[in-house]
């Protein structure tokens, strides 16, 4: 049974990062899966996500490979906003570049940058913040979990377009996830948000899954850590893979919820059905 409930603490923490080392291992092995799909697929052609082929969609990840390494070494990236339509527009620009769309050589180029990324991350003492995108800082661990992110999205991406198998290990979604909560903020779309004030308590099902508060309040959001004696509005919980999915707009929240891969309850569980609008997806 799911208590309604906070933790007996008399802090209130942020948000803490993944482990460094378990996300190396994690990405090491989602390169190794996603490379795998890749060469299972007969044709790159075929439509993936928005106006993105399966080759396209490979070639970004192929790109971000590359991208990501170069981050590590210090070398910065070419993402000088992380406005969700600049970041496509750069987006297109690097998929556009790799002209080879040979399986094999897209799969090499993914597999060569991950090892870079994996390698040089690994070397780094501890878990220092270095700037990603736009020069947003993040501790090291949180970009191989976002890179992990990208993996298990786009690959879901090739396998739904390829009739292909596609596994989200919980833990690796749960890796994914901690990295991305602190940068909620940034694709809060007000608009949408409005006037609304409400605190989400949204918690991944499985062992060490996170669970943090989303707080809305004057056209912002606020990510923390759930607060001894402050009860949410509406509380969440999700098996991993699906809430990643449902946050980047791959499915919507109607069926998880009557399939129990999503539950909502508190004083105004149907905020639960709303949350994910209220974001733009990255």
């Amino acid at each position: 049974m799911i208590r309604d409930a906070v933790p007996d603490s008399d802090e209130a923490y942020e948000v803490p990062p993944p482990d460094k080392s378990t996300a190396a291992d994690q990405l090491e092995a989602a390169l190794d899966q996603f490379c795998d799909l890749l060469l299972s697929v007969d044709d790159l052609c075929r439509p993936a996500v928005g106006h993105w082929t399966v080759g396209d969609v490979a070639a970004h990840i192929a790109g971000g490979s590359g991208v990501y390494a170069a981050i590590v070494a210090g070398k910065g990236s070419p993402f000088g906003s992380i406005a969700v339509e600049d970041v496509a527009v750069v987006s297109d620009r690097l998929i556009a570049e790799i002209g080879d769309r040979d399986v094999t050589s897209l799969v090499e180029r993914i597999r060569a940058g991950g090892k870079t990324l994996t390698s040089a991350a690994r070397a780094q003492d501890g878990n220092p913040t270095i700037p990603w995108h736009a020069g947003t800082p993040v501790p090291l661990s949180a970009l191989l979990g976002l890179f992990i992110g990208e993996l298990l999205v786009h690959g879901y991406d090739i396998a739904h377009a390829s009739d292909r198998h596609w596994q989200m290990p919980q833990s690796w979604a749960h890796t994914a996830f901690r990295s991305m909560v602190p940068l909620v903020p940034v694709y809060l779309d007000q608009d949408r948000a409005g006037d609304l004030r409400a605190n989400f308590d949204v918690r991944m099902r499985g062992e060490y899954g996170p669970r943090v508060v989303f707080a809305l309040a004057d056209h912002r959001v606020t990510v923390c850590l759930p607060q001894p004696g402050r009860k949410a509005d509406c509380y969440l919980s999700a098996d991993a893979a699906t809430l990643l999915l449902v946050l980047f707009g791959r499915i919507g929240p109607t069926v998880p919820a009557l399939t129990g891969k999503v539950f909502a309850w508190g004083r105004k569980p149907w905020l639960g059905f709303i949350l994910p609008s209220l974001f733009r997806t990255p």
